[in-house]
C-alpha cells in the first residue's frame, strides 16, 4: 500500500470516528435531554401533588379545629358526604364535582345564595373556593330555586354558567350537570357534575342515572343543614342577634416606663397584678373579659352574661378599678419604683353589638363588633395621658347622668374617630 493510500486510509477511518462521535454525543445528548425532560415533568408532578396534600391537610386542621365548637358530629356527617361524592362523581365519569346547600338568612324569604358543602377532587385550587359564596342567579342557583335537572353540554357558551369560580379555582368547566337533592320533598341542595370524561359531554340521558345516584346523597345533606351550627365548619358565620352592651377598655399610658425602670420579668409581673386587680373588679361587677391587648383590656357588659343596669354597672367597676389602680400605683412607688408618670386611661361606650367568631379557623375566639367596640377604643386612644382618666360616650353618660359627676368634654380632637359614632362624650369624676 502505497504512502498516499494509507493517509487516505487513515483520514477516512479518522472522520468515520468523528462521525460516530458526533452521531454519540448528538444521541447521548438527546437521552439527557429526554432524561432531564423527563424529571422536570416529575418535579412538577411532585410539587403539585405536595401543594395538593398540603391544602387537604390544612382543610383537615381547619375542619378539625371548627368541630372544637360543633361537636365531632358535624365533621363525621361532612366525611361521609365527601365519601358519597366522591363514589357518584367516579360512577357519573365526572372530572369534578361539588355539592352546593342554601345560605339561609332568618330575616330573608329565600337563599342570599348557596355555599360549597363538599368539592371533589380537593386540592390547592379547589382549596380558593372555600368560603365562598355562588350567587342564585347561577346554574346551581336556578337548579336549586327552580327543582330541576340542568344540563349544559357546553359551559363557556352559556351565559349563565358563574364563571367566575372557574377564575378563582383555576378549573376549565367544560359541561355541566346541575341536579336538586331533594328528601322529604323539600331541595336542600344541589350536586353540580362537571366535565364528563371521554368525548361525550353531559347530557339529558345522564339524568336518569343522577337521580338514582343522589337519593342517598339528599338525606345525608338533609342531616347536614338541619343543624345551623354545622355551618360553621363550612367557615360560615353562626347567626346571632344583636344586643345592647357596654365595652370598656383599659389601657396604660407610659408602660414603656415599666421595662425601662423594672426589666423585662418585673414589669411583666406589675402588668399581670394590674390586669388581675382591674379584671377581677370589673367581673365582680358582671363583666366577661373580651381579649387583652399588649398592656390594655376589653370588657364587655350584658353580653353573653346579662347585667341588670348594665351601664350602671360598668360605670361603678370603672371607679373601682381606678381606685384600685391608684393603690396600687402608690405601693409601686412606696418601694421605690419610679414609676409616677404611668396612669390608667378607661373608656366606655355602649350601644347595640354583635357577638361573632372570629380569626383564623385554628386559632379563632369570640369577640364583639360594632359601633361601641370601636367608639370605646378611640376615645381611649385619644385620652389625656397626664392623669389617671374615665371616659364616658353619651350613649353610657345620658341614662346614668343623675347619679355621676361628669364634665363634658369641649375639645373636639378629644373624641377622636369616635366622632363618627357619637355627639359628645364626658369625663367621669365621681358619684352623687
Amino acid at each position: 500500500m502505497s504512502p498516499e493510500s494509507a493517509i487516505g486510509m487513515v483520514a477516512g477511518v479518522v472522520s468515520i470516528l468523528a462521525a460516530v462521535v458526533a452521531v454519540t454525543r448528538h444521541i447521548t445528548k438527546l437521552h439527557y435531554g429526554i432524561g432531564q425532560e423527563k424529571l422536570e415533568g416529575q418535579k412538577e408532578l411532585a410539587e403539585k401533588r405536595y401543594e395538593d396534600l398540603d391544602a387537604r391537610y390544612k382543610d383537615l386542621l381547619d375542619l378539625v379545629a371548627a368541630s372544637r365548637r360543633t361537636g365531632t358530629e358535624a365533621l363525621a356527617k361532612k366525611a361521609d358526604i365527601d365519601e358519597e361524592l366522591t363514589s357518584v362523581m367516579a360512577k357519573m365519569r365526572a372530572t369534578a364535582s361539588s355539592i352546593y346547600v342554601p345560605l339561609l338568612d332568618s330575616a330573608a324569604r329565600r337563599p342570599s345564595g348557596l355555599v360549597f358543602l363538599s368539592i371533589q377532587p380537593f386540592n390547592r385550587k379547589a382549596s380558593n373556593l372555600k368560603r365562598k359564596t355562588i350567587p342564585m342567579k347561577s346554574l346551581a342557583g336556578q337548579c336549586f330555586e327552580g327543582g330541576q335537572a340542568v344540563v349544559r353540554p357546553n359551559a363557556k357558551t352559556d351565559p349563565s354558567h358563574f364563571d367566575r369560580a372557574d377564575q378563582v379555582s383555576g378549573y376549565q368547566t367544560q359541561d355541566i350537570l346541575s341536579f336538586p337533592l331533594r328528601h322529604s320533598d323539600q331541595i336542600v341542595g344541589v350536586l353540580q357534575l362537571l366535565s364528563k370524561e371521554g368525548p361525550e359531554p353531559f347530557d339529558e340521558a345522564d339524568v336518569a342515572a343522577v337521580e338514582v345516584l343522589a337519593s342517598a346523597l339528599g338525606t345525608k345533606v338533609a342531616g347536614f343543614i338541619a343543624n345551623p351550627s354545622n355551618f360553621e365548619i363550612l367557615g360560615v358565620a353562626k347567626e346571632t342577634s344583636s344586643r345592647e352592651a357596654a365595652c370598656m377598655v383599659c389601657d396604660l399610658t407610659r408602660s414603656a416606663h415599666l421595662f425601662t425602670e423594672l426589666g423585662r420579668p418585673s414589669a411583666i409581673q406589675h402588668l399581670n397584678e394590674y390586669l388581675e386587680r382591674s379584671c377581677d373588679i370589673a367581673i365582680q361587677h358582671g363583666a366577661t373579659v373580651d381579649k387583652y391587648v399588649g398592656d390594655g383590656v376589653i370588657l364587655r357588659f350584658n353580653v353573653p352574661r346579662e347585667v341588670d343596669d348594665y351601664r350602671w354597672a360598668a360605670v361603678s367597676a370603672a371607679l373601682k378599678i381606678r381606685s384600685a389602680f391608684i393603690d396600687m400605683k402608690s405601693n409601686w412607688i412606696t418601694m421605690g419604683e419610679s414609676l409616677s408618670d404611668v396612669f390608667l386611661r378607661i373608656a366606655i361606650a355602649s350601644g347595640e353589638v354583635t357577638e361573632a367568631v372570629i380569626g383564623h379557623p385554628q386559632m379563632q375566639q369570640l369577640t364583639l363588633m360594632g359601633p361601641p367596640m370601636s367608639v370605646s377604643a378611640n376615645l381611649c386612644d385619644v385620652a389625656t395621658r397626664d392623669r389617671d382618666v374615665i371616659v364616658l360616650d353619651d350613649n353610657t353618660h345620658d341614662p346614668v347622668s343623675m347619679r355621676v359627676i361628669a364634665r363634658p368634654i369641649q375639645d373636639p380632637s378629644r373624641l377622636g374617630k369616635a366622632s363618627a359614632f357619637i355627639s359628645s362624650a364626658y369625663e367621669l369624676e365621681g358619684v352623687r
